[in-house]
């Protein structure tokens, strides 16, 4: 019930303001020159008009042949890709961390401004983090089932989000080293990373035409600029002035997550969140690394798909379970065996004498016996020799 109603918050959020803004530049280009002819048109204006690959204008041309080409006809299908983010995000963040993440990473992508804002345009970038999402959960089980089930849906999904867009590849190359490294036998990981590899392969032409300077306005900005815009729109959104105190809150959200993670969670927890957070550090890192040795290519809406993994990851601090020591006490008292045979245990493996255990001959246990599993010492005191094999009764 939770989780339906943070899709249905992140639904709210995204489909009622569809039609209060006309299309932007990007937006016209998209709607008027690819999306207004045939499919076949779509295809051929692509690499001449676009720098993304094709996936999101296929869909889009069939969704606005049943919607049409206004404003919600046309961004409503980034609409749904953000909502359909919300429980995608729940899952990785429970596969993760447990529930509370997930519903706390659930709670974070609904609201997040940036993911909203690109769930309004009829552009690629939701449909990339949606994907690049799905890939990361594929991933994250991947790691620990050693079924194909998790694999194929990886593959599938890293292949989906390299159609989308190229900054896809900086999260699924270290995906799929990541498998290499872990999974055995070795064999089907390698089958599936070949198959990811191979459709980013048949994408080489098409980035070779599209790479002929339609970019080139990313340099009229500074690094400093872009990074700073890219850390500002992930926490207020595109149009809220930038500003020096935006970094620092971004930096204390991640700092308090550490801060619960290291005090309240467990070993899975922790490993959950460095996970995410390493991995979205990556997928960050290699862009603004080929951005200050080669070409100037990092911008916030290249990097959308690094915001669900810090919220993911964020979510499996701030969502630790061992928030609640005394639910946990509880929980363990349930599973106990009955509380005078768990004191006498007690008092037994201590070498004390009370009222209640007078010490007979044979009545204390061995050392080893205090040590076996609840099982074993329950078979230890049903043949002990001062406790006689129970009987039934008569």
């Amino acid at each position: 019930m939770p989780l339906i109603g943070l899709t249905l918050l992140g639904a709210a959020l995204r489909f009622a303001t569809l039609d209060l803004q006309s299309f932007d530049f990007d937006e016209a280009i998209t709607v008027g020159r690819v999306l207004g002819g045939s499919f076949g048109h779509m295809l051929d204006v692509i690499p001449a008009s676009e720098s993304t690959p094709p996936l999101y204008y296929a869909l889009a041309w069939v969704w606005t042949q049943l919607f049409g080409l206004g404003e919600v006809g046309a961004r409503s299908l980034s609409a749904l890709f953000g909502t359909a983010l919300v429980p995608v995000a729940y899952g990785a963040a429970r596969e993760l961390g447990g529930r509370r993440a997930g519903l706390v990473a659930a709670a974070l992508v609904a609201v997040n401004p940036q993911l909203i804002f690109y769930s309004q345009e009829a552009r690629a970038y939701s449909l990339l983090a949606l994907l690049a999402t799905l890939s990361f959960w594929a991933f994250a089980v991947a790691r620990r089932d050693s079924g194909a089930r998790s694999l194929v849906l990886w593959a599938l999904a890293s292949a989906a989000a390299l159609l989308t867009h190229y900054f896809a590849a900086f999260l699924v190359i270290p995906e799929a080293v990541w498998l290499l490294a872990v999974r055995r036998p070795r064999l089907p990981a390698a089958l599936a990373s070949l198959a990811v590899a191979a459709v980013g392969c048949a994408l080489v032409p098409l980035a070779a035409r599209q790479s002929d300077g339609r970019t080139d306005w990313i340099s009229d900005f500074s690094l400093g600029e872009r990074l700073r815009g890219a850390v500002k729109m992930s926490l207020t959104g595109e149009y809220d002035p930038t500003s020096n105190w935006q970094p620092g809150l971004l930096g204390l959200v991640l700092a308090a997550a550490l801060a619960v993670a290291m005090r309240r969670a467990d070993a899975r927890e922790r490993r959950g969140m460095a996970l995410a957070l390493g991995l979205g550090a990556l997928t960050f890192a290699i862009p603004l690394a080929i951005d200050l040795a080669a070409r100037e290519l990092l911008t916030a809406k290249n990097v959308i798909l690094v915001v669900p993994l810090v919220a993911i990851g964020v979510a499996c601090g701030l969502g630790a379970r061992g928030a609640s020591a005394w639910a946990r006490r509880a929980c363990s008292a349930r599973r106990a065996w009955p509380l005078p045979w768990r004191a006498w245990r007690t008092r037994a493996c201590a070498g004390r004498t009370t009222a209640r255990s007078p010490r007979r001959s044979g009545a204390r246990r061995p050392a080893w016996a205090c040590s076996l599993p609840i099982t074993a010492q329950s078979r230890w005191r049903a043949t002990s020799p001062a406790r006689p094999p129970l009987r039934p009764r008569e």
